[in-house]
């Protein structure tokens, strides 16, 4: 079970990893408890490192600006930030255009939309969505797959339906889709009947889905686990992509959102099936009213751009075919020989730096080890969570699995089956600061962060004193948790 200690600030992290350095000094090693710290100087936040990182990012999220920008600007010649300003400029972004979509080789095939547009054509549009046990790719379950293939009109061609048995409980997510234990248990499939029988649904077809990255990376791992290769989809498109790219100013892009505030007819509910029939219709909407009227602007700004990217591009394409086969390690390998990673170093005679990627190349490999049997897939995921919670320092790497002790700002988009949640004091958490200065909202914010990220279990605990012996008064934030919570009290 994986389990995640939370505080408010780096402050707090580092005198508890004081207190656990302490605990552990006079415990046998087999009784000791292994935790961690992020610390800013430490191994995963070199440059160099980070730098690698985004490439792993990259693949993981085609549609991740951010680390796109931080590759072409060190590594890629003939794009600088001027090129890079003209892409991202609002006409350009009122076309639907993105740095990223430069950095895959169907820019230069054909318009990006192109396979859409004639998919809707001929019935071969395929809208998608899973409900799961969790938000774990590597290791939650999938329980429902729904799918329906759409006209141009977004009318029902055919639909695909069924509930799998994922063989553990669903925990907590019932909350989410509603679905329970007994109910999987009478009407769930075998993973491997249903998942089969998707595949072959799906086969050579475009998959629309919202937040699709999600769906299709749990699919892939589900499909991995049963032996049954990789997805075969003639291409993918998300609508959550969409939407941010055309209406970027909008207060989220939220499914629920998105369906209240454009004129479509229905109302999504975390059902599969519900989800897909909103997703088909915003789908619609978006082709008729902002894909189609910008295409011929969109190709122009296409062809004035794509020549400088047709290496990066390229390297890229490459690199995605070799994620589905290749351990990270050799993924590593090529972005530093093939990709001109080793050759910037060289020029710049920073071979120091290269030391530090060996050193990740040596952690890598350990990870290799320790996770043998999963998807490269799966090992890179790891890698990234690797790379967010850790400080990753090469002499500290070992098979036993860390607890790190990080802040609520870095535990953003990381779920624990158990959660501490350390120093709930009044002063603290909310930080004096924040009371100060009238910030009390975005401190409630982040507390819905911290108590959101348990998937089994929450212990939130708070001091009777302060390390000077003055009484201290415990959150007031803990009058928003049910009376029947059983809070936990530590001297800290």
């Amino acid at each position: 079970a994986s389990i995640g200690v939370l505080v408010r600030d780096n402050r707090k992290a580092q005198r508890l990893s004081e207190q656990f350095e302490r605990y552990n000094q006079d415990k046998p090693e087999s009784e000791r408890r292994p935790f961690m710290i992020i610390d800013e100087y430490k191994f995963f936040r070199r440059q160099e490192i980070k730098d690698i990182m985004a490439y792993f990012k990259l693949l993981m999220n085609p549609n991740d600006a951010v680390s796109a920008k931080r590759i072409i600007k060190r590594y890629v010649s003939g794009i600088g930030d001027a090129r890079i300003r003209d892409i991202e400029s609002p006409k350009n972004r009122s076309v639907g255009l993105k740095l990223t979509d430069f950095m895959d080789m169907p820019i230069f095939e054909a318009e990006p939309y192109a396979k859409l547009v004639a998919g809707l054509e001929v019935g071969e549009v395929v809208v998608y969505d899973v409900e799961s046990t969790g938000t774990d790719t590597t290791q939650d379950r999938i329980i429902q797959i729904a799918a329906m293939r759409i006209d141009k009109d977004g009318n029902e061609i055919e639909r695909f339906e069924r509930f799998i048995n994922p063989g553990k409980s669903v925990g907590t997510s019932q909350l989410v889709h509603g679905f329970t234990d007994a109910y999987l248990a009478e009407h769930g499939e075998s993973p491997k009947v249903v998942l089969e029988a998707f595949k072959e649904f799906s086969n050579n077809r475009i998959i629309v889905g919202h937040n699709v990255n999600y769906d299709i990376s749990i699919l892939s791992h589900e499909l991995a686990r049963h032996n049954l290769g990789e997805p075969q989809f003639k291409a993918v498109y998300d609508t959550l992509d969409i939407f941010r790219r055309f209406y970027p100013t909008l207060e989220n892009h939220k499914l629920g959102f998105l369906s209240k505030y454009f004129p479509i007819n229905h109302t999504p509910t975390h059902n599969a099936m519900d989800d897909i029939i909103a997703t088909g219709q915003l789908l619609i909407y978006a082709v008729r009213e902002n894909i189609m009227p910008t295409t011929t602007d969109r190709m122009v700004a296409i062809n004035q751009y794509k020549a400088a990217f047709t290496t990066i591009a390229s390297q890229m394409a490459t690199l995605r075919r070799k994620m589905h086969t290749d351990n990270p390690t050799e993924l590593l390998a090529y972005i530093m020989n093939q990709m001109g990673v080793l050759d910037y170093y060289k020029s710049h005679g920073e071979m120091a730096k290269v030391e530090h990627i060996r050193d990740l190349y040596r952690i890598m490999e350990s990870l290799d080890k320790e996770y043998e049997g999963t998807t490269g897939l799966a090992r890179l995921n790891h890698i990234l969570q690797l790379a967010a919670l850790t400080a990753g320092e090469p002499q500290q790497m070992s098979k036993q699995s860390k607890i790190p002790i990080i802040t609520v700002h870095q535990a953003k988009g990381s779920e624990f089956d158990h959660v501490f949640l350390a120093g709930m004091n009044q002063g603290t958490f909310p930080s004096f600061m924040s009371l100060r200065e009238g910030n009390e909202d975005e401190e409630k914010r982040l507390f819905y962060v911290a108590i959101t990220r348990p998937k089994q279990e929450l212990v939130i605990t708070y001091t009777n004193e302060s390390q000077r012996g003055q009484g201290t008064a415990p959150s007031a934030f803990l009058d928003y948790m049910p009376r029947d919570v059983k809070l936990v009290e530590r001297s800290m």
